[in-house]
């Protein structure tokens, strides 16, 4: 479990299909859809229904290990329930989700409603406390064989720890998880979302380490690093910076499509940082090289940007350059 998941069923994702019987007349009986929060209710139950499936089939796997296995078959074993827990738990997001926009639109349920996500939420906190408990377990083992699979375990309490809306608890379990393992496949992740907390709270220095540390990893998250140290350098009034991590994005990641929507923001914020930094009368040339497809959108966001701050001969010179 390296990172939340708001997961459903394509069942509750598309709504079930439903029908009632309505009695019209002696023996007549005609199918007749169920209201939408009928549907939705009952996606309710099935997806909660079909989680404690799935977490009852994983303590039976695992039953015989914890009763008779050795340590490190039990630290697994406990590992793999600590999953589980999480897991269910993460599932009920969507769930809850839905129930609470149906609340919204149906005033006369509302307090059937409130009951049913006070109940989802009530076994959504037991399972994050189920999980909690085991992957606390599994960091106190001292089996050698054991090292990698704690790092997974603070990994996993840290995210159960930021659910539960503990941020220094996942703090101090990624801090100690860098300290002990530092080379383990999820300590980008965990530089990341240090990075990530110490940017929200502006302690820019602390947060462009981190995301430094990322980038030299060459990983995937290379890229978001590069995107966040260029807001970072827009915040302390580096504009030139700014530019360069947002064009860096655009140019390293634009041809993996699992990074559009990365590309897309960076694109958008180099036009930011041009303003502050670039010369007007160069600005075509520029954004000709960096996406020649969207030149002229870009000029005019460039020129837009300019009018608002009263720079109306730069906002002119910027979208009558010629290359």
């Amino acid at each position: 479990m390296t990172a939340i998941r708001l997961v459903a069923s394509c069942a509750f994702l598309i709504g079930l299909v439903g029908c009632g019987r309505a009695s019209r007349g002696a023996g007549e009986a005609t199918s007749v859809p169920d209201a939408p929060e009928a549907q939705v209710a009952s996606s309710a139950t099935s997806e909660q229904a079909a989680l404690e499936t799935e977490l009852e089939r994983t303590q039976q796997r695992h039953t015989g290990a914890l009763a008779e296995g050795d340590a490190a078959e039990r630290a697994r074993a406990t590992f793999e329930l600590a999953e589980a827990h999480a897991s269910a738990a993460y599932g009920l997001y969507a769930v809850v989700y839905e129930l609470y926009e149906l609340r919204l639109g149906n005033p006369t349920r509302r307090s059937e409603l409130d009951l049913r996500v006070a109940e989802l939420e009530a076994q959504q906190r037991a399972w994050l406390d189920a999980a909690a408990l085991e992957y606390a377990e599994v960091i106190r083992t001292d089996e050698p064989a054991a090292v990698a699979l704690r790092s997974r375990a603070r990994h996993g309490l840290a995210e159960v720890e930021r659910s539960r809306g503990n941020p220094v608890a996942m703090h101090d379990l990624l801090v100690a998880l860098l300290h002990d393992d530092p080379t383990h496949p999820l300590a980008s992740s965990a530089r990341m979302t240090l990075a990530d907390e110490a940017f929200q709270a502006q302690r820019f220095a602390e947060a462009q380490s981190l995301y430094e540390q990322v980038i030299a990893l060459h990983g995937d998250e290379q890229h978001y690093a590069h995107y966040k140290l260029g807001w970072i350098a827009l915040n302390v009034d580096d504009g030139q910076a700014a530019l360069g991590h947002f064009t860096a994005v655009v140019r390293e990641a634009g041809a993996d499509p699992r990074q559009h929507a990365l590309v897309e923001a960076a694109t958008k914020d180099c036009v930011l940082a041009y303003a502050r930094v670039g010369r007007p009368e160069r600005a075509r040339a520029f954004f000709m090289h960096l996406d020649p497809g969207r030149t002229d959108a870009l000029l005019q966001r460039l020129a837009e940007i300019y009018r608002q701050e009263g720079r109306l001969d730069d906002a002119a010179r910027a979208v009558g350059a010629s290359p």
